[in-house]
């Protein structure tokens, strides 16, 4: 599957888990292909977006939707497992060590682990200190690799009963820390709302919960034309 129909399968499922009234977060949106159906089927959001290209068009695009009431808070934040500052490593195209297709990543190589030379500071935190007591019902990750990092920032997070995560999860290399995921009491469930196996080889997109109702049926739910996004990002 090609990165185009994943990004669909994506929004489709969402579309099957979202309740209108739900506040979501959005972790590393790039350049809003999921945020268009976050925005689109649930109440309130949180964006992260700590690259400062992805940023500005995030922001561009957010901006020039008219409403009278604000339906998210966008960050140009990095969400890890510490609150300061920390190097976010983007492509630079005069490296001669640079993919020919890359996303900007905490982790200083890419997914092949090769090394990614050009870097910037930029401010993170963790989604614990972000959150705090305030209610989030739904967490999409996609960070590149560094997802681990976000769960060990959001330890009080993931005691809550009531979050559906979707996450990517791109290294095998660390998918053996999955059962301390099972330890919390999570089930992990693929994009046609299968339960998985604990056994299971890594998967490349999942979702995460606690109940045995994530799935939402969202009857009549059409994906419209898109808010923010492209097809490159």
């Amino acid at each position: 599957m090609d990165h185009i129909d994943w990004i669909h399968k994506q929004q489709v499922s969402i579309i099957d888990v979202a309740r209108p009234d739900w506040i979501y977060a959005d972790i590393g949106s790039s350049r809003g292909e999921i945020l268009t159906v976050l925005m689109q089927f649930m109440k309130y959001g949180h964006v992260f977006e700590p690259d400062p290209d992805n940023y500005s068009f995030l922001k561009a695009a957010i901006d020039s939707v008219e409403t009278d009431n604000p339906v998210l808070q966008l960050n140009d934040l990095a969400i890890t497992n510490f609150t300061g500052k920390t190097k976010l490593y983007l492509k630079d195209p005069n490296s001669p060590n640079a993919p020919s297709r890359l996303e900007s990543n905490l982790l200083g190589h890419d997914m092949a682990n090769i090394p990614i030379d050009h870097s910037i500071d930029v401010d993170c935190m963790t989604l614990d200190d972000y959150f705090g007591e305030k209610d989030v019902n739904f967490i999409k990750v996609d960070v590149e690799g560094a997802e681990w990092e976000v769960f060990e920032g959001a330890t009080k997070l993931l005691e809550r009963d009531n979050i559906v995560w979707q996450v990517e999860f791109h290294l095998s290399k660390d998918w053996h820390k999955i059962k301390s995921l099972y330890d919390l009491g999570y089930n992990l469930y693929d994009l046609d709302f299968n339960e998985l196996p604990k056994d299971c080889d890594r998967q490349y997109l999942c979702y995460m919960s606690k109940n045995s109702d994530v799935y939402n049926r969202n009857e009549g739910g059409d994906l419209v034309v898109e808010v923010v996004g492209d097809d490159d990002g």
